[in-house]
């Protein structure tokens, strides 16, 4: 049995979206303008509605409608609607095909999709037109990552940080490729340098999968705290920190962690089994029997 259940794979890709700069903050119109500020804040559904209104009053053509459909692609692609924001850099593509940015974003719409091909394909023009963006470098890395390609994933994102050294998701992600090789000390070097930038809670919960695979269970044990404490508890959370506190002979811990690991997946079956070596540890007989009997019944 593995002594951890991983995270899953990679951090948002989202958080590698270009800044909302070049060709979408031409002169504006006041639609194209509400547009961009809706997107900037986050709020999708209203930056789709705000960037079609621009569309539909700028001019065929102009730098306006190509920064609002620009923009309306990124809102479409945060909101999982892929072949629509696909149509539109499409079309701002068409209009403008020296745009970098267009082609990167259009890449993330493809990856997010599922289309390697395509994304690859983005990702490779960005950098022809603009070889120093980092975002498709670190692009291409993600892609590698999920390909499971992670030597390769690595050095895309080396590149991505010879360009901006702070671009901390990437930092976090070349951790997590770092991690999946093995070289868990490497990683907690770039979990912690992500830390220092940005103190996410996720990033905690990956330091501490990687203290976990070095026994360094203490540590373990802390930074799944923090994870969990920010917002970043999920069954592998709790059931990896139960994991450590169980190693460390601190069963009562442990069976707090199991019992929130299963309130989010009863059918965890490491959870059920763990939690029942807990309880025999304990001297609950009883209950370490329960568990097992649980386990047994979902395998």
């Amino acid at each position: 049995m593995r002594d951890t259940i991983s995270a899953a794979w990679l951090v948002s890709v989202l958080l590698l979206a270009c800044p909302l700069d070049g060709i979408a903050s031409a002169p504006d119109s006041g639609d194209n303008d509400s547009c961009r500020i809706a997107l900037e804040a986050g709020n999708l559904e209203s930056a789709v509605e705000q960037c079609s209104l621009a569309i539909e009053q700028s001019a065929s053509g102009s730098i306006e409608q190509v920064g609002a459909l620009h923009n309306r692609g990124i809102a479409l692609t945060g909101l999982g609607r892929y072949d629509e924001a696909v149509s539109d850099f499409n079309l701002a593509i068409e209009r403008n095909p020296a745009d970098p940015s267009i082609r990167y974003d259009r890449g993330r719409a493809y990856y997010l999709a599922g289309d390697d091909e395509r994304a690859e394909a983005d990702y490779r023009a960005s950098i022809q037109l603009e070889p120093e963006n980092e975002f498709p470098h670190a692009g291409l890395g993600n892609l590698r990552a999920r390909q499971e390609r992670y030597e390769e994933a690595i050095a895309f994102y080396e590149t991505a940080l010879a360009i901006e050294p702070a671009l901390e998701p990437v930092l976090a992600n070349r951790g997590r490729a770092l991690s999946e090789l093995g070289r868990f000390a490497e990683a907690i070097s770039d979990f912690s340098a992500a830390i220092r930038i940005n103190p996410d809670p996720q990033y905690f919960r990956y330091r501490a999968d990687a203290y976990n695979a070095l026994r360094e269970f203490d540590r373990a044990i802390e930074d799944y705290t923090v994870a969990i404490e920010g917002g970043a508890g999920n069954e592998a959370a709790h059931y990896n920190r139960g994991r450590a506190f169980s190693l460390t002979d601190q069963f009562e811990s442990a069976i707090e962690d199991y019992t929130a690991a299963l309130a989010i997946n009863p059918t965890l079956v490491a959870a059920l089994t763990n939690r029942g070596l807990a309880f025999s540890s304990l001297g609950d007989q009883r209950r370490a029997m329960e568990d097992y009997e649980a386990a047994l019944r979902i395998e």
